[in-house]
């Protein structure tokens, strides 16, 4: 059994879902996700991202690459409007847990709105991605 299938399994497991429940999430039938279980075959790449979206795990981790499972673990909403997440506080280096909890600090703060900063807001969000970056290129 590939690691691909044992993860998924476990994962699916883990979060109680059947087979039909998880194929249902992703777009394809029960039989589909059976077969991806049985080592019989694999999802595309666009499946494979939704799969480690949805058990907040890496794709790295899912396909069997690295062994720490919850490298993504914290969604979070960008200012942009895209999604996003921060790395999980025992993964990350101190910098991050640093900026995380700043990240959390300023989205819990009505008073510091990006909608009434927005010219320092920007900026602001670009240094965070910056460190947040260099923090996952020093994890290599």
């Amino acid at each position: 059994m590939s690691s691909f299938s044992s993860r998924l399994r476990t994962l699916r497991a883990r979060d109680n879902l059947s087979q039909f429940e998880l194929g249902d999430l992703v777009g394809v039938s029960q039989q589909t996700v059976q077969r991806w279980e049985a080592g019989r075959t694999k999802p595309k790449d666009e499946q494979i991202t939704l799969i480690a979206e949805k058990f907040r795990v890496s794709t790295d981790y899912l396909l069997g690459i690295v062994d720490v499972p919850n490298i993504y673990k914290h969604p979070v909403s960008l200012p942009d409007g895209r999604e996003g997440f921060l790395l999980d506080m025992i993964e990350a280096s101190p910098s991050g847990i640093e900026l995380a909890g700043f990240l959390d600090f300023l989205r819990s703060n009505p008073s510091l709105a990006p909608s009434r900063f927005p010219d320092e807001y920007k900026p602001l969000v670009q240094f965070v991605k910056a460190v947040l970056m260099e923090s996952l290129q020093g994890k290599g």
